[in-house]
């Protein structure tokens, strides 16, 4: 059986089954065909022994992941899945959905950025933070306030219109800790990943899959020498800096896109207002912290 869903702006037909994702109607061509492989495949050049093994090419790469599955991404438009015999279904998955996506990602001359959205008056504000910022605390207390999220973790720079960019949501699936889950009054069911303790929250029925525009780019950041939480406006060079930093899976982008990505990060900067938020690390700050956040996306740029 095929599944047919819609991800990061692309159109998906799949013969494993992903809950993260939304499911579409389209008879049509897709854009990117995900296929089952051999449990027992293998490449000379990948070391299964290793947490994680590569091979990379400019067309073409393999990935594989200690006891989870072998990756191929093939052309931006093919991912073939070589699944272990052990390994479970939800790590497979979130292997798929980041590693060997960001890759095809990359293969199609598109930008995915490490970056949380909620939606405000048609357009977007993007959230941005290192581990421990804060970002999953604040997308929560977002969703809590009666928010529209757009997007938990990534968001992908439409790369053809450099004039006015605009970005696409990845799927409708936020991760979450067990005391938030149990806060919403969701079940909690298995975790993400194996060896994680965050769960899957889903808001299918409140997913927007349109392209958005970025009204407002805000970095999270902590600092232990501060009691209360501070804003500020970045300057100069400050958001290109902050948004590069914040680029997803870098290490996947191939060096012929170093001049597009900072082409779109400009224009995306240009018509966006930047600011920085930052929290005391060792005093708990998460209701100021919401406020503030709530009131840049009033503000007018």
């Amino acid at each position: 059986m095929m599944h047919r869903y819609w991800v990061y702006g692309l159109r998906i037909c799949s013969e494993i089954a992903f809950p993260e994702l939304l499911q579409i109607n389209h008879s049509g061509a897709a854009d990117v065909y995900i296929s089952l492989g051999d449990p027992f495949f293998s490449l000379n050049a990948i070391d299964m022994a290793k947490p994680l093994s590569i091979v990379n090419t400019e067309n073409y790469t393999a990935i594989g992941v200690k006891d989870i599955a072998v990756y191929e991404i093939c052309g931006g438009k093919r991912i073939i899945v070589h699944p272990r015999p052990s390994a479970t279904s939800s790590d497979i998955r979130v292997y798929c959905l980041s590693n060997a996506f960001a890759v095809l990602l990359y293969q199609r001359k598109c930008l995915p950025l490490h970056a949380g959205g909620i939606i405000q008056n048609n357009q977007v504000t993007l959230v941005m933070g290192a581990s421990r910022s804060g970002k999953s605390t604040l997308m929560y207390r977002m969703m809590q306030g009666g928010y529209q999220v757009f997007s938990d973790d990534v968001v992908v720079a439409d790369t053809t219109i450099q004039e006015n960019v605009r970005v696409h949501a990845s799927y409708p699936m936020m991760k979450l800790w067990a005391d938030q889950m149990r806060a919403m009054g969701h079940p909690m069911g298995a975790p993400i990943r194996s060896g994680i303790e965050k769960f899957p929250c889903y808001f299918h029925s409140q997913f927007d899959s349109q392209p958005r525009s970025v009204a407002n780019i805000v970095l999270l950041d902590t600092s232990t020498a501060i009691q209360s939480c501070e804003l500020r406006r970045l300057v100069g060079s400050e958001p290109l800096i902050e948004t590069m930093r914040n680029i997803y899976r870098r290490e996947w982008m191939p060096e012929s896109m170093a001049k597009l990505s900072v082409g779109v990060l400009l224009q995306l900067i240009k018509n966006s207002a930047c600011f920085e938020i930052i929290r005391p690390l060792e005093h708990q700050s998460e209701d100021e912290m919401t406020r503030i956040f709530t009131s840049i996306l009033g503000e007018k740029k």
